[in-house]
Formats: C-alpha cells, structure tokens, sequence
C-alpha cells in the first residue's frame, strides 16, 4: 500500500464520502444509512408527541417523583467540549468506559441559546461556543444569519477553548455578508477578497462546518446556500459547495443515523413487571458523543425493562423546547424518541419535564415516563444496546474516524500512542459495539508501509439484530513493530468476502 492510499484511508475515510458528496452535488443518505431492518414501531412517535405535555400535566409530582428519583438523576452540563454529568451506574460490562464527573459542574442552564456560533475541531463535528447577542428583539432572520457568520470572522482564535479551532480566522474573510431566505434554505453570500485556505481535507470540512452549522443555527433553517463575490461558487480547500448543504451533508461521519420510524429499533423486554420506571439514569456528553442510560425500576427495586422502540425524527426547532412558551427558546433540528411500554392502569406516573443541556450535540432532554424525547443539534450516528436486560444504552455520534453503520471503537482513540515495553508485544484494549453477521467482528493492524503485522477476530455481544452487540477485548502488536500504525476494525461480508462497514484508528507505537 503506497504513502498516498494510505494518507487517503486514515486521513480522509471519515470525511472523503461527505466531500465526494460536495463536489458532485450528491448526497449519499441512503447508501449510508444503518442496515436496520424496517419495523414500524408499535408505540408512534409525533402523535405521541403532541400528548408528552397533557401527561406531564397528569403526573403526580408529590412523594412517588422523589420516589421515581431514588438513585441517580442527570447532572448539571457545562458548556464546554470536555465530559461531563456522569452519574455512575453499576454494569458488569467495561465497556463504555464511565466518564468521571465533573469537578465544578456549572449551573444547569434555563434556556437553549441561539446567539452561537460554532467552532471547528479537525475530523470532528463542530461545536458551538457563544456568539453575537441579539439585543433587537425585531431582528430579522437574515439579520441574525448574517450576524452570526460576521461573528465567525471577529472571533479571536485566542478566545477559543481549548481544542476548539477558528478556521476562518487566518483566512481573508472580511465581512461584507448578504443573506436571502426561501422556505428552509438561507443563501449567504460571503465578500471574499481571496479564496478561503485550508491545510488538509480536515481543515477544509471543518471551515465548511463552521459555516453551514452557523448559518442554520437559525430556526427553520435546515440547508444554506454558500456563495461568494456576488453568487459565484464558494470554493474552500478546493470543495465547491455548489449546492445547498445541511448540516448532515457536512457531519464528517461516513453516513448519517437513520431517520423515519421505519427505520429505528424495537425490541422485545419483560412486559409482565407491572409499573416499571424506564429511569433515565445517566447522561454524558463530550461534544462528539450523547451517552444515555436507561435503567428499570419498580418499588425501589432494579428490574428488567419492558418493550420499547428507539427512532430519529426531524423536529421542528421554531416550536419551543417541550411545548413551553417560557425562555426555554427552541430546541434541536432533530429528536430521538425512546419509548417504553407501559404495563399498568392510568397514568404511569413517570417523571414528567424537561432539562435543558445546551451543550453540542445535546439540546434539551423532554420526558414523561415512558417516553423521553431527545432533541439534537444534527443527524449523526445513533446506535442502542443493552449491558443486561435492567439497563440500556443509547449511543450517538462518536469519532468520526472510529465510527461506522456497523462498527463504533471507543477504545483505542484515533492518535493514542500504545503504551509499555513489551518484550514480546504490546497489548491494547479493543471496546466498542457493533452489528455484524453472526457477531463475528474482524480487526488488523497495518505498519507505515502498509503491512498486515497482525489479524484476528472475535465474537461480540449480538450479531445481526436491530440491537447492537458490544465488546471488549485485547489484541496485541509485536514488538519489533515501531512507529504509526492502523488499526482496522471491520465485518466480513458474508456474500462476497470483502470488508463492510471498516473504521480505520490511527495508532502510534513506541
């Protein structure tokens, strides 16, 4: 394998489909999308929606809600791209790792901020920091569009957090920026006195990131125009975007999560445990990744959850955050519903509100047991497993680089260095999910050159069901072995042998 296939694999996997999507005004959802097999989910999700309010309303908030809290409840979320609100829950698997807690959480915020703008990470999502404040309440939509783009230009790269990047500020960007609205589509228009530059792939995505998701953080926004000069074709990199771009198109991931009722998971769970609290246990969120725990509960009691079906729908972010006209303002693009069986009379008697997190990709979580309604900033990724029948786990985004429509390593990270001093191999943990035929998961490692130095494969939780199976294993290096190297994780296709759904995590070995 030559340096130049190589540098395309680990540097331009993640991101190169939604290039190639850019520059022939193509966008390959479909081909993308989860291999779940279609069920209709038995439960509903927007008609259910419009109840979440009318049963918050019913829930008896006295003694059973501190009762229905016993244990664990969602922390504070700081806005910051660093984890936070882990609140442990006990799992005899390893896998996901547990975040530690924050040591000074923030204050939870009150109210879903819009005044944004969003800063890039290389072969990352972007993640939002904020921006202009609309003191005018009369502003227009454009008005505000075209604020928060000149915001991107007047932001100081030193004000950045860090591991946050302002990729337009070493570039030309002056200003000088037109907006028109039609339906869902905002066309800007940037005065460019020279092409935008980018170093890589990485940096040009990231500059087209910055722009699209800042562009329709308006609400009602979905997908922007970029043009320059005057309506030529905006040129970053060497990417035209010569076509209208929503944040999907720009994600980085290989595919975006699937989307439509027909399209999410449902599952079978123990229905005869009457009055079952579907305990939404955890909560963690690091800017890439939203880890959520459910957990069953009866009488105080952990038991096995019921049925329940998971799906992603687009939302509508003009509407305010839980059906509230206060300042929780607007939610997220997009809302993973997860919906329990109830199995009892009346009311469940679940906990009913919303909690707002503000924090990228997570906007605010609405519940009233038994559903809980998700709102999200974008489409990415989503998978969902279960560590035992009482728990589960739902999972979306991930690194891009680690993430696939079949495999998610969380262990080891793009860029880690393997540590020790073997004197035969270096052993490194391998964890992550994923749904492949029979549950076989297939991984090597390639040296500099390009070299298999090792192979093997091994059998992860569940194979090919709407649920994902998970793993957590070792492989090992050998020693004589120095330098970068990629790890390969990846199914082997059952028709035709080839790799299916390959994520490849670049390593260095000392």
């Amino acid at each position: 394998m030559n340096d130049e296939r190589r540098d395309d694999e680990i540097l331009g996997r993640a991101l190169g489909r939604a290039i190639e999507a850019i520059d022939l005004n193509e966008t390959p959802y479909e081909k993308s999308r989860m291999a779940a097999a279609p069920r209709r989910s038995p439960f509903g999700i927007w008609p259910i929606a419009g109840a979440v309010v009318a049963i918050a309303l019913a829930v008896a908030i006295g003694s059973w809600l501190n009762a229905a809290r016993e244990g664990v409840e969602p922390g504070p979320v700081a806005a910051s791209p660093t984890p936070v609100s882990s609140p442990q829950v006990s799992t005899p698997l390893s896998y996901p790792p547990v975040a530690s807690p924050s040591a000074t959480p923030s204050a939870a915020p009150t109210a879903v901020r819009r005044d944004v703008i969003y800063l890039g990470r290389a072969g990352l999502p972007p993640v939002a920091v904020p921006g202009p404040k609309f003191a005018d309440a009369d502003m227009t939509p454009e008005r505000r569009i075209a604020s928060r783009v000149t915001a991107l230009r007047a932001y100081r790269q030193t004000a950045a957090p860090a591991g946050l990047t302002n990729y337009l500020w070493n570039n030309s960007f002056q200003g000088g920026v037109a907006v028109t609205i039609a339906a869902d589509l905002a066309s800007v228009d940037l005065l460019l006195p020279s092409p935008f530059t980018a170093g890589d792939r990485f940096e040009a995505v990231a500059i087209l990131q910055q722009l699209v998701y800042t562009a329709t953080e308006e609400p009602g926004i979905r997908r922007v125009l970029l043009t320059e000069n005057g309506g030529q074709v905006l040129t970053v990199g060497g990417i035209r975007a010569d076509k209208p771009l929503a944040r999907d198109d720009v994600l980085g991931y290989s595919g975006r999560g699937p989307v439509g009722t027909d399209k999410g998971i449902t599952w079978a769970g123990n229905d005869a445990i009457p009055h079952v609290v579907a305990q939404l246990a955890s909560v963690m969120v690091d800017g890439t990744t939203v880890r959520l725990t459910f957990r069953g509960s009866s009488g105080g009691s952990v038991v096995d959850l019921p049925s329940f079906s998971v799906s992603l729908e687009e939302n509508d972010d003009t509407k305010p955050v839980g059906g509230k006209t206060a300042a929780a303002l607007n939610g997220g693009k997009y809302a993973l519903q997860v919906a329990f069986q109830w199995n009892g009379g009346g009311s469940s008697g679940g906990v009913a509100g919303t909690t707002i997190y503000d924090q990228t990709p997570l906007r605010a979580i609405i519940g009233a047991n038994p559903y809980s309604f998700i709102e999200l900033d974008d489409a990415r990724p989503w998978r969902a497993y279960m560590p035992d029948k009482t728990q589960l786990v739902v999972e979306i985004g991930g690194d891009p680089q680690a993430t696939s429509d079949r495999i998610a390593v969380s262990a080891p990270k793009p860029g880690d260095r393997v540590a020790g001093q073997p004197q035969v191999a270096y052993d490194v943990r391998l964890a992550g999910s994923a749904r492949v035929f029979e549950a076989n998961v297939s991984w090597r490692v390639r040296d500099a050159s390009g070299k298999v130095v090792a192979t093997s494969h091994f059998l992860a939780t569940l194979g090919s069901s709407a649920l994902w199976g998970t793993f957590d294993k070792g492989f090992s290096i050998p020693a004589s072995v120095h330098g970068g190297v990629t790890l390969e994780v990846y199914e082997v296709s059952p028709k035709d042998g080839s790799d299916q759904g390959l994520v490849a995590i670049p390593l260095t070995v000392p």
